[in-house]
């Protein structure tokens, strides 16, 4: 039962009004004052309101911005009843937030119509509200679980600044959402030797999200001593390939594994199909490259290894993806030699001052911001 509240100091339009709308189907109530009408209106929130123009002590006009001006009752359509039909009357009302007009000589079809029309409107400004409250809900339920995937991440993907025989490392993790698809990881093989893995997996969000846990724990689960680079990624190719087995399609992983000895000043790494790590090496600039497939694609990869010396001194760059496509997407040759240069340029820096520099460069970001296009992760290491 729709309910129509009338606000008009006129006894006999009050009753007519009434009379007509009660042999419809409505249920009516009345106020002949402002304070009375303000007060049902917020109590019954009714579903229309009929106004007469004509109101003792403060005007219809009003009383409709008053009404049209409260959250609460701004979305209530109101009907103006006026003795007049003077075109400046109607622009008055509509400049105040009258949604119709009527006038005092109406009849009851006229009427009926009318009312029909605007109480269609406020069902559906109802029907629109509730289903905006519950996405408002679901949002917030959607908002407490990516903050708390987030610090899952964040435990999983620390941000690191320390040293390892003589050696610093420094790392920065930039997820293009709450949450992001790049993972990497520093562990130490024994007191002479650590493992330095970095990988991207495919997509955003919370399923590249997940898809990096996945990852971390094979890694993990596979890195041990003396064991090769190229065998724990095929061993993790072949772990990836057997949970999906082709069921999902478009699931691959970039990745970048080395072994740095300090004992010898040498780095062993193999690589699937991830972005270079460079190396600078005195004057020059050197990318630790070999060509491969990213995991997941093929059963039998056959990645391999390559050894490369290094000096005191020098400066590894790892890094995912999103460095060179927030801008050089579509032409990596011109952001590798670009990166040479810099790096060359800035190796005597600090590594916190360097990552700065390459993510203002590159990214046009500071230190702080997410990225809006692909997650950015960089590890730097002074040799």
């Amino acid at each position: 039962m729709y309910k129509i509240l009338i606000i008009d100091n006129f006894s006999e339009s009050i009753v007519l009004i009434s009379k007509y709308l009660t042999s419809a189907g409505y249920t009516t109530f009345f106020a002949n004052n402002i304070t009375t009408a303000v007060q049902k209106t917020k109590v019954l929130n009714p579903d229309l309101i009929i106004l007469d123009i004509v109101m003792p002590n403060i005007s219809g006009y009003d009383i409709c911005k008053i009404l049209k001006e409260d959250n609460f009752t701004k979305y209530i359509p109101i009907l103006i009843v006026t003795a007049l039909d003077a075109e400046d009357i109607k622009i008055r009302a509509l400049e105040v937030g009258a949604d119709d007009f009527i006038s005092r000589t109406f009849d009851k079809n006229t009427l009926i119509s009318k009312v029909k029309s605007l109480v269609r409107v406020k069902k559906l400004s109802d029907e629109l509200k509730n289903k905006y409250s519950e996405i408002e809900e679901k949002n917030v339920l959607i908002n407490y679980q990516l903050k708390m995937a987030q610090k899952i991440q964040q435990a999983l993907v620390k941000e690191f600044n320390l040293e390892f025989n003589d050696m610093k490392l420094y790392s920065k993790y930039m997820p293009a959402l709450y949450i992001g698809g790049d993972v990497y990881d520093v562990t130490v093989l024994d007191e002479n030797c650590l493992g330095v893995f970095i990988a991207d997996v495919s997509g955003h969000g919370i399923s590249a999200a997940l898809l990096t846990s996945m990852l971390k724990l094979l890694f993990k689960n596979h890195v041990v001593r003396n064991r090769l680079p190229n065998e724990i990624l095929s061993r993790m190719n072949h772990e990836f390939l057997s949970i999906f087995n082709n069921s999902i399609p478009n699931i691959y992983a970039t990745a970048f594994y080395g072994i740095i000895d300090t004992k010898n000043n040498i780095i062993t790494y193999s690589n699937a199909g991830h972005c270079p790590p460079m190396l600078i090496k005195g004057d020059n600039a050197e990318e630790l490259a070999i060509d491969s497939f990213p995991l997941g694609i093929i059963p039998t990869p056959n990645y391999s290894y390559k050894i490369v010396d290094y000096n005191k001194g020098d400066l590894l760059l790892l890094y995912t993806d999103g460095l060179s496509d927030s801008i050089y997407k579509d032409n990596n040759h011109e952001f590798i030699n670009i990166l040479k240069d810099i790096l060359l340029d800035i190796k005597p820096e600090s590594l916190s001052r360097i990552t700065n520099i390459l993510l203002n460069q590159f990214c046009n970001a500071t230190d702080h911001k997410k990225q809006e296009s692909d997650d950015v992760s960089l590890i730097l290491l002074r040799m």
